[in-house]
């Protein structure tokens, strides 16, 4: 007879993620056999044994042990390890350290969750949801290793990430090119061994120094020097794209950045280089003119007129290429040889994608996403400035960018005015559920004849569009997915306001997306409440912290 000890984390778990560890153990055993609770976890007793490669893949559990016969061993989780990695790469003294500590703390609980190790610290980016979260529920999946994981709205990568880490073929899609450079260059470094992480990190500390000498004491400086060390940069700026950084960076500000661009462009393996253009890009925002609070384009009140780039940048790439190599160095197995594809495109089109697994039906396994909300944060607002300053996306194409994005406020009167007729001409055979078609005709009741500002007027057009495109996505999914494949959404509900009352009506987007989902042809499984903490997001302001997962299996095409 097997027995299993499975110690949960050290650090306090919120309660919906204590039901996802027991949903993560019971995937791994029978049904009907219960488990029993301890004051650290849980137990269980059975004939057979459990693969052991799930046991070490459990998210929220901090080890097993496992006893037969009198005989015990205790398997420490790759997660327990991985956020150990984080925390001792942050206080190592230098690469050999690391891996001293490695070796000696492993056993040492760790007393805080840490959701930044390996490369999910690399790069902030506005909603992202945490590693932890899809590991559990990739765990209660209870997928085999070698099956097909899919996250349609991929932002910063974290879900393909994690699907690749416990052994399933990662897949993302998004629209957002930097989102779609941070995902790939995430994904790619965890190819990389610890020893060239360290050797191009001590590479470019070397390239620093030879180009920016005295550090952040510019003296002696022109914009015609600023101008011709821009154009002859790998980035192929235009002479317009340089002036359009020109007017949001101070002249030192820019000519240190463009220096940063040089020493990265010797390092010889391009995973590295994009490793280190990324990190970059994470400081553009808070070195440039843009009110860094704002997620809108909002100039600071008081200009600067230089900043410390060389420190702030040296110390952001030190701390992500130390947690970068203390992960790689901790990680067991042979998993990260898992394959994994990144997409720039969008889900409404997946066809048009390029990959077998998207062109053809009934390829993917499971979908775990957290789709835009409607009324989405402003992303394309929010990257522009490393959009310019990487040269992926210039100022001429970034409002229809905008635009096309699912949940984009951005909406021209023309086509508000279009989809509002649209909306009202055909209310009775609008494809939309019954729910979802009220909420939209009592907002457009309430502000069409009111004085209110230019985006209420707009909500209920935008509101119409979001649910229709994400009906259109939906119905993607479904194409996607085989047969008893399983969608998991992420998404929480929100409100808005309407007339000059100043009403507020709650847009119940879990609900109008199960809706939707079921009369497409899902079947709802469940749906898990959770409750979104601050430390899980971003950005403060405006947080929905009440949020589900949905859970839906494919049935048959009804639409």
């Amino acid at each position: 007879m097997y027995k299993y000890k499975f110690i949960l984390p050290s650090y306090k778990l919120w309660k919906y993620e204590f039901e996802l560890a027991k949903r993560e153990i019971q995937a791994l055993i029978s049904p009907d056999k219960q488990l029993l609770f301890t004051p650290d976890g849980f137990q269980i007793e059975q004939v057979l044994p459990i693969d052991k490669n799930k046991l070490k893949n459990l998210c929220f559990c901090r080890c097993v042990i496992v006893t037969i016969e009198n005989r015990s061993e205790t398997i420490n989780t790759q997660q327990a390890i991985s956020e150990l990695s984080a925390k001792i790469a942050d206080n190592a003294v230098d690469f050999a350290d690391i891996q001293r500590r490695l070796e000696a703390e492993t056993q040492i609980p760790n007393r805080k969750k840490i959701s930044t190790y390996g490369v999910h610290g690399l790069h902030t980016y506005k909603g992202k949801f945490y590693p932890q979260l899809v590991k559990s529920l990739i765990n209660y999946s209870n997928v085999e290793q070698g099956s097909v994981f899919l996250d349609p709205f991929m932002g910063c990568g974290t879900a393909v990430i994690e699907s690749i880490l416990v052994g399933l073929v990662g897949i993302g899609i998004d629209m957002n090119p930097l989102a779609h450079f941070i995902s790939k260059t995430r994904l790619s470094c965890l190819k990389l061994s610890p020893e060239i992480v360290e050797q191009e990190y001590n590479a470019l500390v070397i390239n620093l120094e030879k180009h920016l000498p005295d550090g952040d004491v510019i003296s002696d400086l022109n914009v015609a020097t600023v101008i011709d060390l821009g154009m002859r940069l790998s980035l192929k700026y235009e002479i317009e794209d340089i002036e359009y950084l020109l007017s949001w960076f101070p002249l030192p500000v820019l000519y240190k950045l463009f220096q940063i661009v040089q020493a990265i462009e010797c390092i010889s393996t391009p995973e590295m280089r994009d490793f280190f253009f990324v990190s970059l890009s994470d400081l553009i925002n808070h070195v440039s003119q843009q009110e860094p609070n704002q997620l809108r384009i909002r100039r600071r009140s008081e200009p600067i007129e230089d900043a410390p780039v060389c420190k702030k940048f040296s110390e952001l790439v030190h701390k992500n290429a130390f947690r970068l190599r203390a992960f790689l160095s901790g990680f067991t197995g042979e998993k990260l040889d898992s394959e994994f594809f990144c997409f720039s495109g969008d889900i409404r089109h997946a066809q048009q994608i390029q990959s077998p697994y998207l062109e053809q039906n009934n390829k993917v396994d499971l979908i775990i996403t957290s789709p835009p909300y409607a009324t989405a944060l402003p992303y394309i607002d929010t990257d522009r400035l490393s959009l310019a300053f990487l040269n992926i996306l210039n100022k001429r194409q970034k409002p229809a960018l905008e635009r096309a994005l699912i949940g984009s406020r951005e909406i021209r009167a023309s086509l508000k005015n279009q989809l509002e007729q649209e909306f009202l001409d055909n209310y009775n055979n609008c494809p939309l559920a019954q729910e979802v078609k009220v909420t939209i005709k009592r907002i457009y009741d309430l502000n069409h004849n009111s004085q209110v500002g230019f985006r209420r007027k707009n909500t209920p057009s935008v509101l119409y569009r979001y649910f229709m495109d994400m009906r259109t996505a939906m119905l993607q999914i479904h194409r996607l997915l085989k047969e008893n494949g399983v969608c998991m959404i992420i998404i929480g509900d929100n409100f808005t306001t309407a007339g000059n009352a100043k009403c507020e009506i709650p847009i119940s987007t879990g609900r109008y997306l199960r809706l939707t989902a079921e009369d497409i042809g899902f079947q709802t499984e469940e749906e898990i409440p959770i409750t979104v903490s601050r430390e899980n997001v971003a950005h403060f302001r405006n947080t929905i912290t009440r949020n589900k997962v949905l859970i839906f299996k494919r049935g048959l095409n009804r639409k």
